[in-house]
């Protein structure tokens, strides 16, 4: 029987491998504008459907997973109607905002409504855990415009991080969210971070899986991971599919907020009146 030298196996392994990808080099306002440049073809609005798998821990400590229909609704980069489905097609919890609101309904345990106005601090807490902010869970999708102005970079292996500085309670300019940046093709956004003024991650998504949408070669994430690390909780959405709908502007229906569509819930925290 025939043995192959030492040498000669590790000649075969190295080419069975391949050649190794090199991260691309490219300086930050050239590496924003291809993300801008993506962001820019997004000019009508974009539906999808999917599925939302996670866990988050309820106000009594207890951990609680979910496996739920989801279907999305969004015209960039202020307007997103989020809604998640249980397996009978009743909804479980919606999530919207407008540019100008924000709402939240729960179905489950109890259904609460919760309403409020972009601009303003808030916090409301799903499960008695979990904060929710619906601007953070649009800009963490990655189609938020990319204004770099008061930005700096730090490159870290396969990411270009695109670093927000913002002046905290003592003076000091603190990391308030990063942006990491692919240095692989297609080079847009993978992770989205915010941090609080002790540094702790807030809230982070991994965006995966861009694939074209339209012949304009505009390229959405068909995965999204969040995860709160302080709470324990965490978010995976899988989209089947994108499509274009015209119809959807920021006029629609889907983003005008269910109270100012007429409706009415027996448990209402509001700020906007």
């Amino acid at each position: 029987m025939k043995r192959f030298a030492p040498s000669m196996a590790i000649l075969l392994i190295a080419a069975c491998e391949g050649p190794q990808r090199t991260p691309i080099f490219t300086p930050m306002r050239e590496a924003v504008e291809i993300v801008e440049a993506n962001r820019r073809k997004m000019i009508h609005g974009y539906k999808a459907v999917g599925t939302a798998q996670g866990r988050f821990r309820d106000a009594d400590g207890t951990t609680r997973h979910f496996d739920l229909g989801l279907k999305l609704q969004l015209f960039a980069p202020h307007h997103m109607r989020l809604v998640l489905q249980n397996a009978l097609g009743g909804d479980e919890l919606e999530v919207g905002s407008n540019g100008r609101k924000w709402w939240i309904l729960t179905r489950r345990p109890q259904e609460h409504y919760y309403e409020g106005w972009v601009a303003d601090d808030f916090d409301v807490s799903i499960g008695g855990t979990v904060p929710l902010k619906p601007d953070q869970l649009i800009e963490c999708m990655g189609v938020s415009p990319l204004d770099i102005r008061n930005a700096s970079q730090r490159i870290d292996g396969d990411f270009q991080q695109i670093l927000f500085t913002a002046p905290a309670a003592d003076g000091r300019n603190v990391i308030e969210k990063e942006y990491w940046l692919d240095r692989y093709e297609p080079r847009l956004i993978r992770r989205i971070l915010f941090r609080d003024a002790e540094g702790r991650v807030l809230l982070s998504s991994q965006i995966d899986d861009h694939q074209p949408v339209s012949d304009s070669g505009l390229k959405l994430p068909r995965r999204l991971v969040f995860t709160w690390p302080a709470d324990d909780a965490r978010m995976t959405i899988t989209l089947r599919n994108w499509k274009i709908q015209k119809s959807l502007s920021t006029e629609h229906r889907a983003f005008v907020s269910p109270r100012d569509r007429g409706a009415r819930f027996q448990h209402e925290h509001i700020t906007t009146d």
